[in-house]
């Protein structure tokens, strides 16, 4: 039978009686482990740092010890190290006494009267597949797992947080507008501004997902002669700000399919008023981790919003792409950006799509239609008028009282004649938003011929005879 594993809040690694396979050894290193951690201090805690499974080494390991006694902390990084895994259970540490990260078995660990000077950071070992028929002893472990245990200043708030990723749309599920895109300024992946100086970028969105990653698509960004910097760019309006007041960590997925490595950075500022992006407080900059060439890096930095001026008006929030990335033949691929409360970078926050998706429509909302499809019931604003004014509803409030509309397709007014007391179609020359409330949104359409209808005579607004769609904008 299939080993099925399971990973809890912790970073743990578990199987489940039933028709799994339980493997004995594993098991009781489960329990050890958890008694490990469970003794922890819960003031030792991981400042930055990774697993690479890439590379198979633990790397820029920062780690923030906490002496209870005197309340003293000490900060201290470590080497990047080299992980081998073997078929016994072993737990990777950050020990304060030597400056080194060294590995010891699970027992051995426990064993140890390590107080808080001795910090676990990567379980490693074998663990049972699959049972050798009926036989009852368990044939030695031949699947290896490396997990990174990495909790923080309290591991098992982590289970019961919500919400932590406040850049929209930062796993990149959601494309209303459209999935390829030329220009030198435009929306691209829902609520992400694309800026690209001196030429016009390219950006797609591609299937994918990066190293160990939980994500459907990328932003795939294809450079051009002439291009210098890209900006990747989401404005955060004033109501989010104030969940990252403090230490704010920022972090994504880089891949380089250029030739040559580059280094990206972020650049963020507050507007001058509150959701009002048009004037600026100065901005700050921070270098991000060089991006080797054909590689995914994981870049992160981690930031001090505690008392940064005109918070809270809001955050524009950019990646910034150098010059020399995206020229001539230079390819860029983004995923699961994230901006959250904290000094560590965690994993990518999952939302449901669909939550994801009504998150973006408070922003953007864009719906199509099938041929001849009633969407609002409409009534004339004056005797023989063109114009019709009517309400049709959206899954979401929009941010604006006056969203912005566009329109495509063919779409029409159809209604009773009082003439000939016929039903007649008639050509949308002009669509428009009027105001909403809530998620009504009031609209105003004109003809451009039929005009003999009675105050208040009701019309239909519905699409053509073709596939037809409408998109209001309430973007900063």
């Amino acid at each position: 039978m299939a080993f099925t594993e399971k990973m809890d809040s912790l970073g743990l690694c578990y199987s489940e009686p039933g028709s799994e396979t339980w493997d004995g050894p594993f098991y009781r290193s489960y329990h050890i482990l958890s008694q490990v951690l469970s003794s922890l201090n819960s003031q030792t805690r991981l400042l930055e740092g990774e697993y690479d499974s890439i590379s198979g080494q633990l790397k820029n390991l920062v780690v923030e010890f906490y002496e209870p006694v005197t309340g003293a902390l000490t900060t201290q990084s470590f080497a990047d190290t080299a992980v081998t895994i073997s078929s016994t259970h072993e737990l990777w540490f950050a020990n304060l006494n030597t400056g080194l990260i060294e590995k010891i078995t699970l027992q051995g660990y426990n064993a140890l009267a390590h107080a808080s000077n001795l910090f676990p950071v990567l379980y490693t070992g074998y663990y049972q597949a699959t049972l050798p028929g009926n036989d009852p002893i368990l044939a030695p472990g031949t699947t290896p797992f490396a997990h990174f245990l990495a909790p923080r200043s309290n591991p098992r708030l982590e289970r019961t947080q919500g919400f932590k990723n406040v850049l929209i749309n930062g796993n990149l599920d959601i494309w209303q507008r459209g999935t390829t895109f030329t220009a030198t300024t435009a929306y691209a992946a829902d609520r992400f501004m694309i800026t690209a100086f001196g030429a016009s970028v390219t950006v797609d969105r591609v299937a994918g997902y990066p190293p160990n990653g939980k994500s459907r698509y990328l932003m795939q960004l294809t450079g051009a002669t002439g291009l210098t910097t890209v900006e990747v760019l989401q404005r955060i309006e004033a109501s989010m700000t104030p969940m990252i007041r403090g230490l704010a960590t920022y972090s994504a997925w880089i891949y380089n399919g250029g030739a040559s490595s580059f280094t990206p950075s972020i650049r963020y500022c507050t507007p001058t008023v509150e959701d009002t992006f048009v004037a600026f407080n100065a901005n700050t900059t921070k270098a991000l981790q060089p991006c080797p060439p054909a590689t995914w890096t994981k870049v992160k930095a981690t930031i001090d919003l505690s008392a940064f001026t005109g918070l809270e008006n809001g955050l524009e929030f950019a990646l910034v792409l150098p010059d020399g990335s995206l020229g001539a033949g230079g390819l860029v691929k983004l995923g699961q950006m994230q901006l959250e409360e904290g000094p560590v970078a965690t994993l990518i926050d999952l939302r449901c799509a669909k939550e994801e998706l009504r998150l973006a429509q408070a922003f953007y909302f864009r719906f199509s239609t099938f041929p001849e499809t009633k969407v609002a019931l409409c009534r004339a604003m004056s005797a023989s008028g063109l114009s019709f004014q009517g309400v049709f509803s959206t899954p979401v409030p929009m941010r604006l009282f006056l969203p912005h509309l566009t329109y495509g397709g063919t779409w029409q007014g159809y209604s009773r004649r009082p003439s000939d007391n016929n039903y007649v179609s008639y050509n949308v020359s002009l669509l428009s938003a009027y105001a909403n409330v809530g998620n009504l949104v009031s609209v105003v359409m004109e003809f451009s011929a039929g005009n003999d209808y009675n105050i208040n005579e009701p019309c239909f607004l519905k699409s053509g005879s073709n596939y037809a769609w409408i998109a209001l904008d309430a973007e900063f």
